[in-house]
């Protein structure tokens, strides 16, 4: 076995058992809430006390955020959701978006304390060029009734 067929054995089996180890999806059941993300956002929304076991979110949507900016008279861009850190001993998970290569940074918190839910968006500027925001905009695809 040469080498560089060994280095690259044990540069796949790290990389494998970091990727492991990273939380890309998870659940938060606090109270009256459970909550559903992944690291595309928040994913699920229900009372873990329904008797039916209703889900608030349309399947497969999830709670969106949307930043359109401006630097100078530049073209509009879009923070895109970034890295997801979780932390389901204090009922919270984070995106953070924005962080390479961008003026603008954003971070979302969605927190509950099993009778609330806040969503907190922070937005901060990471340059000495003013950053223009032209569309802040929150989606919440909210189930209906559907008759059934």
């Amino acid at each position: 076995m040469t080498l560089r067929f060994w280095l690259l054995c044990v540069g796949l089996a790290l990389s494998s058992h970091a990727l492991r180890g990273a939380e890309s999806s998870g659940e938060i059941n606090q109270g009256n809430f459970k909550i559903n993300w992944d690291a595309r956002g928040i994913s699920g929304l229900a009372n873990p006390h329904d008797r039916f076991g209703a889900q608030m979110l349309v399947r497969g949507q999830h709670l969106g955020l949307l930043v359109k900016y401006r630097v100078a008279n530049g073209e509009w861009l879009e923070v895109p959701i970034g890295e997801v850190h979780a932390a389901p001993d204090r009922n919270e998970v984070r995106y953070t978006g924005g962080v390479s290569n961008s003026p603008l940074k954003v971070v979302q918190t969605f927190k509950t304390d099993g009778e609330t839910l806040d969503w907190d968006v922070d937005l901060e500027t990471i340059t000495a060029a003013p950053v223009e925001i032209g569309d802040l905009a929150i989606s919440i695809p909210v189930n209906g009734p559907r008759g059934e």
